[in-house]
């Protein structure tokens, strides 16, 4: 498979198919996924003359998305990507809902130093990059709407964002930070801070009917209850996130972008040499 391609179980000489089975991913939002699983075998390199490790007999599910971009690095960091802060979270018992922080404020921020808050109260809220959604209580979802303009879809339970709105956000210009801490109230915080580019988005047939394909959303969702508070794709553009499952902890860093910035590996040093949490 070439990177960045789809996988394509009938290239492949040493797949073993098992079935088609639910994915299982946030069926608390109400999602029934399937996928096909099997066995293969994964080789880590440019190609098998590499002399890279091959992992045999992997479960493999395949699932097709696009429109993504993401960047993913295994046993490490990359951290010319990230903004550093000393903040370090410990993973939650449930491994389906792990990435849980304290979200204790929602802030937009306008260029000309005005501020309004678009949370009530701090929630506890799950990390997932499975969903582009921003999952909130509907309160929070309340005070959006007053301070964006936004007007809920019944039909579609969506919002909507019509070409007026659109440029009104834009001309805008706000920014909206999150505050995450290791509890609801109080302890250490870090904020990351998404422009309204990130909010700016559009969807597609099937998701919408075709009469409405490429309609602009602002991909605020509402909860129906705690279990679907979810920070999704929307929030990850602009966070960067290190998991050390050894030590089951994870950080959360703002993203940073520059052009020409040279890639700097850091790697997560073993539980067996390291009695730290990561930073």
């Amino acid at each position: 498979m070439s990177r960045g391609g789809l996988f394509n179980s009938s290239d492949s000489s040493s797949w073993s198919n098992i079935g088609n089975y639910s994915m299982g991913l946030e069926m608390n939002l109400g999602y029934s996924d399937n996928a096909t699983y099997g066995h293969d075998t994964v080789a880590l390199g440019v190609s098998e003359a590499t002399g890279s490790p091959n992992l045999d007999s992997q479960v493999v599910a395949t699932f097709e998305s696009t429109g993504v971009v993401r960047s993913l690095t295994l046993g490490s960091y990359d951290s010319s990507r990230l903004v550093l802060s000393n903040v370090s979270f410990s993973l939650a018992p449930n491994v389906s809902r792990d990435l849980v922080v304290g979200l204790q404020s929602i802030t937009a921020k306008y260029a000309n130093g005005s501020a309004v808050s678009l949370q009530s109260e701090p929630i506890w809220t799950f990390i997932d990059s499975t969903i582009p959604y921003i999952y909130l209580p509907l309160d929070a979802c309340k005070l959006s709407e007053k301070t964006f303009g936004l007007i809920w879809n019944t039909t579609h339970q969506k919002y909507f964002v019509d070409d007026i709105l659109h440029e009104n956000l834009v001309e805008e210009s706000s920014n909206i930070t999150f505050t995450l801490g290791t509890s609801e109230i109080g302890g250490s915080t870090v904020d990351i801070c998404l422009p309204y580019s990130s909010f700016d988005l559009v969807m597609d047939d099937p998701l919408v009917p075709s009469s409405l394909s490429g309609i602009r959303y602002f991909p605020l969702m509402r909860a129906a209850n705690q279990s679907q508070y979810t920070l999704g794709r929307t929030f990850l553009q602009e966070a960067y996130v290190i998991t050390n499952y050894e030590q089951s902890n994870f950080s959360v860093f703002q993203s940073k972008f520059e052009d020409g910035a040279k890639p700097d590996i850091v790697a997560i040093p073993l539980a067996s040499t390291a009695v730290v949490p990561l930073k």
